[in-house]
C-alpha cells in the first residue's frame, strides 16, 4: 500500500467523492439490494471514528437508510462506464459513456478533498483494448487532478469476478496499478484482494452482495483512516491567548 504524500491536515469536514461504475453505485446486478453499497460501511466507520464526511457527486442514487438520514447520499457512481468512452454505432448517440469526458462537468461545482476510485471492471467485461487501460487510467487521474489540483486520490484495484477468464484480466490490470499510481504523489493504491470471499460475498459475476459491499467499505474507512493526517494546529498569538486554526473543507458547491 502506497502512502499520500501530500494530503492536508485532518480538515473540520473531510469530502470524499466515490467515483466508478456500478461497483460505486452499489448495485448488485440482481434483485437483491445493497443499500449504499460500499458508502454505508464506509460512512458509518469513519463518522464512528470521529470524523465529519461529506460526500460529494451528481448522483443520489441508490441510497441507504443511514446516508439518507444523514444527508449524505451524494455520489458519482454510473452503471455500465468505462475509464474512457469510446465511439459505438450500437449505443445511442453513437458513443459508450466513460468517466473520463465527464470529469470536467462533475468536478465544475465540487472538489472534494479525496476522491476514491474504482474503474476498469466494464473495460475488462466488454474487452476494450486491455493493453492500453492502465494508461487510460493514467489520463483519468491526470484530468481529475487538473480539475482539483489539490485532491487526493485513493486508487482502488478491481475485486475479483466469478469467472476466470475475466480474472486474468483483472489480475493483468490490478499488476499495472502499481506502476500507473507511483508517478502520480497524490494517489494511493488501496489494494482490496483478499477483502472479497468469492463464495460468499457475491450476488452476480461482477457484483457483490450486501455483505461483500460491507466488508469493502469497511476496507476503505481503514485505507482513509491510514491516509489521512491527524489535524496540524496553527497557533495564532494575539493578546496573550492562543488560537486553534483547523483547516477547513475545500467545497464550491453545497453549503456545509
Amino acid at each position: 500500500m502506497l502512502s499520500l504524500a501530500s494530503l492536508p491536515a485532518r480538515a473540520s469536514i473531510i469530502t470524499i467523492m466515490p467515483l466508478g461504475d456500478s461497483l460505486t453505485a452499489g448495485y448488485t446486478g440482481t434483485a437483491d439490494v445493497a443499500p449504499g453499497g460500499y458508502r454505508n460501511n464506509l460512512y458509518a466507520d469513519l463518522t464512528a471514528n470521529g470524523d465529519q464526511i461529506q460526500f460529494e457527486g451528481s448522483s443520489n442514487q441508490n441510497p441507504s437508510p443511514l446516508l439518507t438520514a444523514a444527508g449524505e447520499t451524494e455520489n458519482e457512481g454510473h452503471s455500465g462506464y468505462l475509464i474512457a468512452g469510446i465511439p459505438d454505432a450500437g449505443y445511442p448517440g453513437g458513443f459508450y459513456p466513460g468517466l473520463y469526458e465527464n470529469i470536467g462537468a462533475w468536478f465544475s461545482g465540487v472538489q472534494p478533498q479525496i476522491v476514491i476510485l474504482m474503474i476498469g471492471t466494464n473495460d475488462i467485461n466488454m474487452n476494450v483494448d486491455l493493453p492500453n487501460a492502465p494508461a487510460r487510467l493514467g489520463s483519468l487521474l491526470d484530468e481529475i487532478t487538473a480539475d482539483d489540483p489539490g485532491v487526493e486520490i485513493v486508487l482502488s484495484t478491481l475485486i475479483l469476478t466469478l469467472d476466470p477468464t475475466l480474472n486474468a484480466a483483472v489480475e493483468a490490470y490490478n499488476g499495472a496499478l502499481p506502476g500507473v499510481a507511483a508517478t502520480r504523489p497524490n494517489v494511493a493504491l488501496f489494494d482490496n484482494s483478499g477483502v472479497l470471499d468469492l463464495s460468499t460475498d457475491y450476488a452476480s459475476t461482477l457484483h457483490p452482495n450486501e455483505q461483500g459491499y460491507d466488508k469493502l467499505g469497511d476496507a476503505l474507512a481503514a485505507e482513509v483512516e491510514s491516509v489521512t493526517p491527524e489535524p496540524a494546529p496553527l497557533w495564532l498569538a494575539g493578546s496573550g491567548l492562543a488560537m486553534l486554526a483547523i483547516a477547513g473543507s475545500r467545497k464550491r458547491g453545497r453549503a456545509t
